[in-house]
């Protein structure tokens, strides 16, 4: 693991806003070009996939300027990084889920700001599907996140989804109608592709709810959060694979991602802090998971 700090002191005085870190993780998944840096792309896309057992986190600036983690062979896999001017808060979790309320389950839409969005970010929201039964999840999940046939005997199901690449909204539209309400909020429905992006996982062990997001590691090499805001950071190892476990408010949160022979997955695991040995189980929910 790898460290920056050295900022503290200017940065406790600034204002920490809440956001979903998984919306904002996203939107590196959608960029038209994720290549290029975002200062050199017009237009931003970001899916967030907006549901039940998503954890969100309070957000902000940080103690620490970045936190990387490595794999076996000392190949980075993950940086952690504040929020700043260049990559700030999108959208709040009320917006989206004033959002969420205008559409049905499978169906998505697309938001987006003119005030305060020099960069024209917009954040489309899946509402997706909850499926409740093991074999459909993994039929659904298809083979890029090659689900276990069965959970560990440790680990009982409880319901999951898929999130879906989805389509590009009409910006003019959004601009239009953001200009007629000063500036602020709109929305409007977008296509839902059948490409999965990522699957979502509550489960039960040994009586403790865990829960998990999937999606493939390569859109998720940089995750922006508040550090700040949490404790007991800690870098543990996983099949050899740094990962890092953080108290996130009432959570913990454990994330790592897997090698390429495991699938090249990113996965966040968390449960409630008030979970007895929760590290052990955030753990024990990942192995099971893990394609062997």
């Amino acid at each position: 693991m790898i460290t920056n700090q050295g900022i503290e002191n200017k940065l406790r005085s600034l204002h920490m806003p809440e956001v979903d870190v998984h919306d904002r993780v996203m939107q590196s998944l959608a960029t038209i070009e994720p290549s290029r840096k975002r200062s050199n792309v017009p237009l931003q896309f970001a899916i967030g996939a907006v549901i039940a057992i998503t954890v969100l986190l309070v957000s902000g600036y940080t103690v620490f300027s970045s936190i990387t983690l490595f794999n076996e062979q000392g190949v980075s896999t993950l940086t952690l990084r504040p929020f700043d001017q260049a990559n700030p808060p999108s959208y709040t979790s009320e917006e989206r889920e004033l959002a969420l309320a205008s559409i049905l389950s499978g169906e998505a839409v697309a938001l987006f700001r003119r005030s305060g969005n020099p960069d024209q970010i917009m954040t489309a929201i899946e509402n997706p599907v909850i499926i409740g039964n093991w074999d459909s999840l993994r039929h659904a999940a298809g083979p890029v996140f090659r689900l276990p046939i069965e959970l560990s005997g440790l680990v009982s199901f409880l319901q999951g989804s898929v999130q879906h690449r989805v389509g590009v909204p009409d910006l003019a539209e959004l601009k239009k109608l953001s200009d007629e309400h000063g500036g602020q909020l709109a929305t409007t429905k977008v296509a839902v592709l059948p490409q999965a992006t990522g699957v979502t996982i509550r489960a039960s062990l040994e009586g403790a709810e865990v829960s998990a997001l999937i999606s493939e590691s390569i859109w998720f090499k940089t995750l922006y959060t508040d550090l700040l805001a949490d404790s007991d950071i800690r870098v543990i190892q996983v099949n050899e694979i740094e990962g890092l476990v953080r108290k996130v408010a009432d959570h913990v949160v454990l994330n790592w991602s897997s090698s390429a022979s495991q699938g090249g997955l990113f996965y966040q695991i968390s449960t409630e802090a008030k979970t007895p040995d929760a590290e052990q189980k955030l753990i024990h929910f990942l192995n099971s998971l893990i394609p062997r």
